[in-house]
């Protein structure tokens, strides 16, 4: 490979022979040679910068202006609600939009670039998404680019149904939705009326509950825990909402029965729906006239593909978020949106109300439209519970101030208080707050840790806790450490290595069982009884594990991802190590300490004091 001397020259992968060029720098590796940028390593140490700027430039593209009115008011659906809010754009969910990753990493590219003063730029690898982006910047600096092609595409094979067109997609996905759930939904079980008495409403995900009880007819679900006896203590009627989501703890098939016993358990006090029970047909057509009014909107919308680049930067990022842009208006994403706008509107329309509203909070799209909705027919008090940890780089949980202090259908919708779980999230949203007030409440899911201990080091044989998280990708880079790990000899120390996957991820094809002295022993016993064997630990990414972990005075490290957003809960929160190569992990290994982790990080109090208060006041 040949590359100026003052070039940036960037790589898919390293080559046993370095080229030449002012700065050489690895698009995807963390495990490079230290005369080599890692620009994954880069993101993460700027990621707060990196973060704050992605914020902002989404709320300067729903105010970029088209015609004299910007997208967020083209997209008015009601007086009150703007479809901008129910875009990927605005979402800005990494699992849901990957593309969001490659431009952070693209924009610390551009800051290595300016930092080290290179000229030009050399690319080797086979992502032609990048190449033409990269070429396009350096002809808009007027220096040279140059493009060495080897290697395959960075994108993955479409499924088939991702291969059509974005409206037939979105056509697709409706009569799909049609058709395995809520068909059965409105045959199974009907919207009842209410008596007129004025009734809370509580609308969570479901299954995540615990499944013995919910058989026997009594609802318990694991956002919630210990506010289940805290409602019935109070005596509230109250009207339940789930939201299904695919899970191999319940088919929908199964939700049904569940559905089903757990009504007659709640003999009228209690009421259970699911939100595929409000979508009568001409719900159905709502939702359809939605999605054609904002399909037709975003026709108008090609000069702001201009908008797409920080303050500041040259860099035109519009290729990365191609997919985003029109799955939000033409494809899936516009689909889904329309159903929940159409959905909660009608779910709003049915449900008396009449206490308060409380929704389990993660700044989801379907957040924003049962709040808008909500307060179309009701006034009571609308509350957004935090329910996990939360890390620094979950930009879905931040929100431009801005955005709070527009007018009309611009304004994003919001509940009157969002409760968090501790210090460590209210700290962590103090610059960019996603509701106009923030309350600290006990932490629902997280009551148990309070009695949970750590192995003493009583001479008992040790014991590594390895915990996987939810996505295939993940556990895989994680459990290929720890097979690296084992064969250097890090875990000759433990007596016993313990794995407990995720429900989600079975790890069977994953792990090199040859790699172990001592075969590992995986486990599905609940994760809090394991913290009293486990003498260290190491998450997966993904997994509020290590914030538990850490609370609970254990040394934990967390796995980093291979190329993927860091989405540790930990991560820019708890100075926890993050581990990418298999020498870091053996570092940790040979002398793990726990980090500190401060008492309110969590507020745990059995009583619920705060939550008492809080539902008195409502």
């Amino acid at each position: 490979m040949t590359s100026a001397a003052g070039a940036l020259v960037l790589l898919d992968a390293i080559p046993d022979t370095l080229p030449a060029g002012r700065c050489i720098a690895a698009w995807s590796e963390r495990e490079v040679p230290a005369t080599v940028q890692s620009i994954p390593v880069l993101v993460e140490r700027q990621a707060a910068r990196l973060r704050d700027e992605y914020i902002a430039w989404t709320h300067d593209l729903g105010a970029f202006t088209v015609r004299g009115r910007d997208l967020r008011s083209r997209l008015a659906v009601s007086p009150d609600l703007s479809f901008w809010w129910m875009t990927l754009l605005a979402e800005k969910e990494p699992l849901r939009s990957p593309g969001i990753y490659r431009v952070l990493k693209l924009r610390a590219v551009e800051l290595l670039y300016h930092d080290t003063g290179c000229r030009g730029i050399v690319y080797a690898g086979g992502d032609d998404v990048l190449a033409a982006t990269l070429r396009r910047w350096c002809e808009s600096l007027g220096e040279p680019f140059t493009h060495v092609r080897h290697g395959s595409g960075a994108e993955k094979p479409r499924r088939l149904p991702e291969r059509f067109p974005h409206v037939m997609q979105a056509g697709w996905h409706l009569l799909r939705a049609w058709m395995s759930r809520i068909r059965l939904a409105r045959r199974t079980a009907a919207v009842t009326a209410a008596d007129g008495t004025p009734r809370a409403t509580i609308v969570t995900f479901f299954p995540n509950v615990d499944l013995q009880r919910a058989r026997e007819g009594r609802f318990w679900s694991r956002y919630w825990e210990q506010l289940h006896d805290l409602i019935d203590q109070r005596q509230d009627t109250v009207d339940w909402v789930w939201l299904y989501a695919s899970s191999p703890q319940a088919s929908f098939a199964e939700t049904l029965a569940i559905l089903d016993r757990c009504n007659r358990g709640g003999n009228g006090r209690y009421r259970y729906f699911l939100l595929e029970q409000f979508v009568r047909p001409a719900v159905l057509l709502r939702a359809l006239r939605v999605y054609c009014r904002v399909a037709v909107a975003a026709l108008r919308f090609g000069p702001a593909k201009r908008a797409f680049h920080f303050r500041g930067s040259q860099v035109d990022f519009f290729p990365m978020l191609a997919h985003e842009w029109r799955s939000s208006f033409f494809g899936v994403a516009a689909a889904e949106g329309s159903l929940l706008v159409a959905g909660f509107e009608e779910v709003s329309a049915r449900l008396p109300g009449g206490r308060w509203l409380l929704f389990v909070w993660e700044n989801q799209p379907w957040e924003l439209a049962l709040v808008a909705a909500w307060r179309r027919f009701h006034r009571e008090k609308i509350i957004g519970a935090q329910h996990s940890a939360l890390g620094g780089l979950d930009l879905r949980s931040f929100a431009d101030q801005r955005d709070l202090s527009a007018a009309g259908p611009g304004r994003r919708p919001t509940p009157d208080l969002l409760v968090v779980n501790g210090s460590g999230t209210r700290d962590l949203l103090e610059r960019h707050p996603p509701a106009e007030q923030i309350v600290v409440g006990e932490a629902l899911r997280y009551l148990e840790l309070q009695r949970a201990r750590p192995a003493g080091r009583n001479g008992a044989p040790r014991t590594l806790l390895v915990v996987g998280g939810y996505k295939r990708s993940e556990t895989a880079y994680q459990l290929r450490l720890l097979a690296e790990a084992a064969r250097l000899g890090a875990l000759d120390a433990f007596s016993r290595v313990v794995i407990k996957p995720h429900p989600f991820c079975p790890i069977e094809s994953l792990l090199q069982a040859d790699a172990f002295r001592v075969p590992p022993e995986v486990s599905e016993a609940p994760i809090i009884s394991l913290w009293s064997e486990a003498h260290a630990v190491f998450t997966a990414n993904s997994t509020a594990a290590a914030v538990e972990a850490c609370y609970v005075g254990l040394p934990v490290a967390v796995c980093a991802p291979a190329d993927e957003m860091n989405l540790s809960p930990a991560f820019g929160q708890l100075d926890v190590p993050v581990v990418g190569t298999a020498p870091e992990l053996v570092e940790f290994l040979r002398d793990p300490t726990p980090a500190n982790c401060r008492r309110d990080y969590f507020l745990l109090d059995d009583a619920l004091p705060r939550w008492r208060q809080l539902l008195a006041q409502s």
